[in-house]
């Protein structure tokens, strides 16, 4: 470190044909002339110099002009002045390579943007610091050298001259850098117009996009609706055919089966009656036929016979046959004739067709009862219809109960809107006495820093004899220098040590205003943060925040300041939800949310509003801070660097600090206007002190920091400088505290997390403060830096 701090400090010569940085192409030439300048100079003093030491007595020759008062000449003013010009190259140097740095580690559009406009604004700046230093070097030499200039008249003509076309080329350069800056400007402010117009022509497309779902959906309800009612119809009417059918269809069924029975009963008693007789008749035929038979067989073997019997036993034979044939003729007789056997014959024929029928009759009877089993399942299938058709009209009963009360509703909530605001909460306020009535203010006087610091300190501590708040000058007083600097607060720290409790007695303590908003893990975009609109209930439900903003700007507390304070604020991430707010406190004045694309009913009468039907905002109260709390543990995420850029940090220690009772002397009330001319004034009578902070931080530690961690910053932390130092002073701080803090959240707390950086580059840097802050001579230790840089180094350390 030593050598590297003594090759730093040792002047260098410059060197012929030596090309210029592409950080500062223009700022390495005027070094140079300076040099050459002076070196001419020198030759000059040195020349005239040898001239007197040659001729004592002080005469010269003729020709050689008038004589030279060397003792005019301050040679070792000009050798000074070579040397402070080579430092001047060596710090131009060391700019261009900071200048590089920064060039390198841009990583985004807007980064690359501010980055330009903050490296431009810093070369006009050094461009017209060095036009100062030209300027108040060419007067002194002027006044020191007159001698010299008027002994030679025409090396004074070119000098000027020389000055002349430096003095345009820097006012050329200069112009053309305000020119560039001012460019930037107007491409920023329009695309910050673009972006707005883009966002209102979103949300009026959102805006139609739901209106035409709402008229889709009433359009669905209302033809689901009328289907439904022509399906009952349908219904009603396929019921009616359904039971006419079925009552014709069971007396057909019932008639048929009766006469069908009829019929079957007598035919089968008639074909019974006819098949006894029948069976009767056939049998008897049969068993005459086997009697014949019989007898003829008997004559065959009557005949058989014959021939072994005598003529008398024949004839005797014969004559029992003729008695025998004579009898059976006369059975024959009494037997049926062909008639009868026809008719018998056809009978029978009649009785097998009267089977047939009653098997055809019974496979028709079989037929009906199928045909009745079919009719009662289409009796249930009806009946299950009849019952589908009393549940599709309970249904469409109750989406007609639901459009009723949905048209009522919609008709009491339109009157109602036209009597009443969507913003009933804000409503409220504007009702309440209390929050309605302006305090008198006119006799409170504008707060001396120092006394306020120490009030506040005793106020917060007897709040509440039961849960006594301490909290140490130095915290105090960095909170104090934190409104200052601007309008949002991240307070870091473990769980309990009274975070949340800092802005509320904080704000008791001086009269105003505050509100904890309590931040959810799901919370993504503005409407959880502000709130979001029902479009069919004409409401607007406004979240915490939202009512935070507008109470803010009531009666009560307009002159007053107010604290949001958002609880864990990162359970989310604030670069979701928070987007818009950090946008609007990057250029607060006339900033402004935006609720609704157009209104309807009556305004609250805070909120914004263009023309009637118009867009509805709400104003961003120039008497608001925003006060976020932070866990750092795994159920939370880690603020992004911009935000860290943009904020005021303040960690607390993990312990209360112990202090004696203090005794209450009075309750001081703060006004917005006179902690604005409290802030004021120190800024004015304390200036000086910021530049030293400045200085400390721009110093060797910037190059450092950007070699080693490849870190750099803009003008916003000039202007938060600025801001801070000054209050903290004229609180009863002291620089180095100042510089302390401002030092370690702002600038090391950034690389605390950046694990790519090694424990040996965080030694380097520590070792860097304690150096250059001795060098500014600070007052007291950088206690604070030190132990972030240990304590990411021992992180480093244990992997």
């Amino acid at each position: 470190m030593s050598k590297r701090k003594s090759s730093r400090n040792t002047p260098r010569k410059p060197t012929a044909g030596r090309p210029a940085t592409s950080a500062a192409p223009r700022t390495d030439a005027q070094p140079d002339r300076l040099l050459s300048q002076a070196s001419e100079l020198a030759a000059v003093a040195g020349t005239a110099a040898a001239a007197e030491e040659l001729d004592p007595t002080g005469e010269r020759p003729d020709d050689a002009g008038t004589p030279l008062d060397v003792a005019e000449v301050d040679v070792g003013r000009l050798a000074a002045a070579l040397v402070e010009a080579r430092r001047a190259q060596e710090l131009y140097d060391r700019a261009a390579r900071a200048a590089e740095a920064r060039a390198k580690a841009a990583d985004d559009r807007f980064a690359d943007a501010e980055r330009t406009r903050t490296t431009l604004a810093e070369e006009a700046a050094e461009l017209r610091q060095r036009w100062t230093v030209l300027t108040e070097r060419e007067q002194a030499l002027g006044d020191r050298e007159l001698a010299i200039r008027a002994r030679e008249l025409d090396a004074e003509a070119g000098f000027r001259e020389y000055g002349a076309q430096a003095r345009r080329r820097l006012d050329a350069e200069l112009a053309e850098l305000t020119a560039r800056l001012e460019s930037e400007e107007r491409e920023h402010r329009d695309r910050q117009g673009a972006e707005r117009r883009r966002h209102r022509e979103v949300l009026a497309a959102d805006r139609v996009a739901v209106e035409q779902e709402l008229a889709d959906r009433r359009k669905r309800v209302e033809a689901e609706s009328s289907e439904l009612e022509q399906q009952w119809a349908l219904l009603r009417a396929d019921r009616r055919s359904v039971d006419l059918l079925h009552s014709e269809l069971e007396e057909r069924i019932e008639a048929a089966r009766l006469a069908a029975d009829a019929r079957t009963a007598r035919r089968i008693k008639e074909l019974e009656f006819r098949l006894r007789t029948s069976d009767e008749r056939l049998a008897a035929a049969v068993a005459e036929l086997d009697h014949q038979r019989g007898l003829v067989q008997q004559q065959r073997r009557d005949l058989d016979l014959l021939g072994q019997h005598s003529p008398e036993a024949h004839a005797q034979r014969v004559q029992d046959l003729e008695s025998t044939n004579q009898r059976l003729r006369d059975e024959l007789a009494r037997r049926p004739d062909e008639e009868d056997v026809a008719y018998l014959r056809r009978t029978a024929e009649e009785h097998r067709r009267c089977a047939q029928r009653v098997a055809e009759l019974r496979l028709e009877q079989q037929r009906l009862l199928n045909e009745v089993q079919s009719s009662r399942v289409a009796v249930d299938e009806i009946r299950l219809l009849r019952d589908t058709q009393l549940a599709y009209q309970g249904v469409v009963n109750g989406y007609r109960a639901t459009i009723d009360e949905l048209h009522q509703r919609y008709d009491l909530l339109s009157k109602q809107a036209e009597r009443e605001t969507a913003f009933r909460g804000c409503d409220e306020m504007d009702r309440d006495q209390r929050v309605g009535t302006p305090r008198d203010l006119t006799e409170v006087p504008d707060p001396d820093l120092a006394v306020l610091a120490d009030e506040v300190r005793r106020a917060m501590w007897h709040q509440d004899p039961k849960d006594r708040l301490a909290y140490s000058e130095r915290d105090v007083r960095s909170f104090l220098g934190g409104l200052a600097m601007s309008r949002l607060h991240l307070l870091e720290g473990l769980s309990g040590i009274g975070k949340t409790s800092l802005p509320r007695a904080f704000a008791r303590a001086i009269g105003a205003g505050h509100r904890v908003v309590e931040v959810q893990a799901g919370w993504r975009d503005r409407q959880d943060l502000l709130g979001h609109y029902n479009t069919f209930e004409r409401r607007f439900h406004e979240s915490a925040f939202l009512k935070a903003l507008y109470e803010a700007q009531c009666p009560y507390y307009a002159e007053v300041p107010y604290f949001i304070v958002l609880d864990e604020m990162n359970l989310s991430h604030p670069e979701q939800y928070f987007a818009d707010a950090l946008s609007k406190l990057e250029n607060p004045r006339g900033a402004a949310f935006d609720l609704l694309p157009s209104g309807t009913g009556r305004p609250p009468a805070r909120l914004l509003t263009d023309e009637p039907d118009g867009e509805w905002r709400i104003a961003l109260p120039e008497n608001v801070w925003f006060i976020g709390t932070a866990n750092n543990d795994e159920t939370t995420v880690r603020f992004a660097d911009k935000t860290y850029d943009r904020a005021f940090v303040l960690e607390l220690p993990t312990q209360r600090p112990r202090i004696d009772e203090p005794a209450l002397r009075s309750q001081p009330v703060v006004t917005l206007v006179g902690l604005q001319k409290a802030f004021t004034a120190a800024r004015r009578s304390l200036r000086g002190e910021a530049g030293r902070v400045w200085r400390f931080i721009e110093g060797d530690l910037k190059e450092l920091l950007a070699e080693e961690c490849q870190l750099g910053w803009g003008s916003r932390l000039k202007r938060q400088i600025d801001a801070y130092v000054p209050v903290v002073c004229a609180a009863g701080g002291t620089v180095g505290e100042a510089a302390d803090g401002l030092l370690a959240t702002k600038v090391i707390h950034k690389i605390e997390h950046h694990y790519e950086i090694t424990g040996e580059a965080l030694g380097r840097v520590r070792d860097e403060v304690a150096t250059s802050w001795k060098g500014q001579g600070l007052d007291g230790e950088p206690v604070q830096t030190v132990a972030v840089l240990d304590r990411a180094i021992r992180r480093r350390s244990r992997g």
